[in-house]
């Protein structure tokens, strides 16, 4: 509480305090009293000035004290510990100023302790200190711009990105010049893998500070990483996928606590590797992706797609609902998760690129040599014995007759088909069709009985005999 301008040292002779020179304008009292009004009020940032412009008139142990208590109450533990050093050496031995002097030198030895376990990596004792810190504050006081930042780092060493960059903001709104903030959002923005952003903050407290070794350090790292996924997607969108994922690779091993930079490196890898047919790897880097940022959703996209690719569909349409339901509102999840129901669907038809051995790139040429030979291999004919051969010579047929014509493929390979009952709403896939006509057809068309050779005659019979004509 503030105190009166006269008080003893311990003895019963009081202290007589010089008189303040004259001076024109409020005296050095009225300024006391004015102190002692805002401080009663609460309002103690004010009691600070007026408790200032007093001493501006001339030291006074009762006015020293006064501005401790109220910057005590502000967290100005300096300050405090100043004037009260000061007012014990005006008048020594008083109870109530030695009591201050060793409680501005706990809080500074509690600051202090808060600085020492962010060195040591111990975010959580640090905030434990500043809490207790805080606390001892007024209900109106300013916190600290130190408690901030420290508060800050010690949420960013315990992975509390959000809040972090939050105090950094309230830092800088309040002075942009401010190097420490400038590099903890560098280091936030960086971490979110936004590394052009963290390279202009880090680029600007190098400005205000070129000492700065953290800053330096981290404008280094930031701009190698930054070249590196810039030249690895550079690669990626002219197609050439090894080169790319050359580069990713070395993208990843310049800074492993990187997470969020290296979560889209794990899914632009993985994308790499699903393009180079690579699926296993390609899942262990969908998997890398996500343990670094579980709400980073393409790496889930790309996972689905591997397991398209591998035709296992009903993990890929599982993976897109989880991944829908849990981001309702996003559009490509949802086109993502029509395609693999669609691609599911197609999967329980028959596979005609199955049963005839190719790809579904495949041209037309390599159709036509597919075709000729499941149709040689399968010719009931040719397996007397196997009495499930007739059953694969009419799939081979059926499959030839849907790739070989450009709509009936279009409307198979677009799932067109299905909202039709199958290729049988196509006219039996066949257009109704003996799988010996197509079979004879196109040896026709391929220059008549000589461009087969190993079959000589017609063959067994059946329905009329299945029409070799001597190839």
């Amino acid at each position: 509480m503030p105190e009166d301008a006269t008080h003893t040292n311990g003895n019963t002779e009081p202290i007589v305090q010089d008189g303040p020179a004259e001076v024109s304008g409020p005296t050095a009292e009225e300024h006391k009293a004015e102190g002692n009004t805002f401080y009663k009020a609460g309002k103690y940032a004010l009691a600070v000035q007026s408790y200032t412009k007093a001493l501006d008139q001339g030291p006074n142990a009762a006015i020293l004290g006064n501005r401790a208590a109220a910057s005590m109450l502000l967290g100005d533990f300096q300050r405090a510990l100043q004037d009260s050093l000061e007012a014990d050496a005006l008048a020594p031995g008083v109870p109530k100023t030695q009591s201050r002097i060793a409680q501005a030198q706990a809080q500074l030895q509690l600051v202090h302790q808060a600085e020492q376990f962010i060195e040591q990596k111990n975010p959580g004792m640090s905030l434990h200190l500043l809490d207790r810190l805080q606390k001892s504050l007024a209900p109106s006081a300013t916190i600290p711009r130190l408690w901030q930042r420290l508060r800050g780092e010690a949420l960013f060493q315990r992975g509390d990105i959000e809040q972090a960059g939050k105090y950094a903001s309230d830092i800088l709104r309040y002075d942009r010049r401010d190097v420490d903030a400038l590099v903890l959002r560098g280091r936030m923005m960086y971490i979110q893998g936004d590394t052009q952003t963290a390279i202009n903050h880090f680029q600007e407290a190098l400005r205000l500070d070129p000492d700065k070794t953290i800053a330096r350090t981290l404008f280094k790292r930031a701009k190698a990483l930054e070249a590196a996924k810039s030249a690895g997607n550079a690669k990626f969108k002219l197609g050439k996928m090894a080169e790319a994922e050359g580069l990713f690779t070395e993208a990843l091993a310049i800074d492993e606590e990187n997470r969020g930079t290296n979560a889209k490196l794990y899914s632009n890898r993985a994308t790499c590797r699903l393009r180079l047919k690579k699926y296993d790897a390609a899942l262990e880097d969908c998997d890398k992706a996500v343990a670094l940022d579980p709400a980073y959703q393409k790496p889930l996209v790309t996972r689905a797609k591997i397991f398209m690719a591998q035709e296992k569909y009903q993990e890929a349409v599982d993976i897109l609902k989880e991944a829908s339901e849990s981001s309702p509102n996003d559009e490509t999840l949802e086109r993502e998760l029509r395609a693999a129901e669609l691609e599911l669907a197609k999967s329980k038809r028959k596979n005609y690129y199955k049963i005839l051995g190719i790809e579904k790139d495949a041209s037309d040429s390599e159709i036509k040599k597919a075709y000729r030979k499941a149709a040689l291999i399968n010719h009931p004919d040719k397996n007397p014995d196997d009495p499930e051969a007739e059953a694969r010579f009419k799939d081979v047929g059926e499959a030839y007759a849907i790739l070989s014509d450009a709509d009936k493929k279009y409307q198979y390979d677009s799932g067109a088909d299905l909202e039709q009952g199958g290729m049988g709403g196509m006219g039996g896939g066949m257009g109704g069709m003996d799988p010996n006509d197509i079979f004879r057809m196109f040896a026709q068309q391929q220059g008549g009985g000589g461009g087969f050779g190993g079959f000589a005659g017609h063959g067994r019979g059946h329905g009329g005999g299945h029409g070799y004509h001597g190839f």
